[in-house]
């Protein structure tokens, strides 16, 4: 447990930073609220489906809910990145 915290936080801090990089200093603080209010609700919003995922199916369907939504978000992060860079 102790390395999943380390390599949670270790992500968050990146993430943040990927996040507010090449964006203006007085912007910062408005986007990394964003970023903050959108991991709150994905956060809440994962809390309230994986319990039922889990009474239905274990551990073994919500490893597999999780590694299908990661795969469709995916894609999409990557097409907007992508996106973005060429812009």
């Amino acid at each position: 447990m102790l390395l999943l915290g380390v390599g949670w936080n270790l992500a968050l801090i990146a993430g943040s930073a990927l996040l507010t990089n090449g964006v203006p200093t007085r912007q910062r603080p408005r986007l990394e609220g964003y970023g903050e209010v959108g991991m709150g609700i994905a956060a809440a919003g994962g809390g309230v489906i994986c319990g039922p995922v889990m009474d239905t199916g274990g551990y073994s369907s919500l490893a597999l809910s999780g590694a299908a939504v990661a795969t469709l978000i995916l894609p999409i992060a990557w097409n907007w990145s992508t996106r973005r860079a060429t812009q």
